[in-house]
């Protein structure tokens, strides 16, 4: 299975608290 550029950016981790704040307001942004 192919990670996404941003999973393969983290290594592998989870994403931040901040990243994933990002991801949801990018969410947001594309629901509207």
């Amino acid at each position: 299975m192919t990670l996404p550029a941003s999973a393969q950016g983290l290594g592998g981790r989870l994403p931040s608290d901040g990243e994933r704040k990002t991801a949801n307001t990018l969410r947001r942004l594309l629901a509207t």
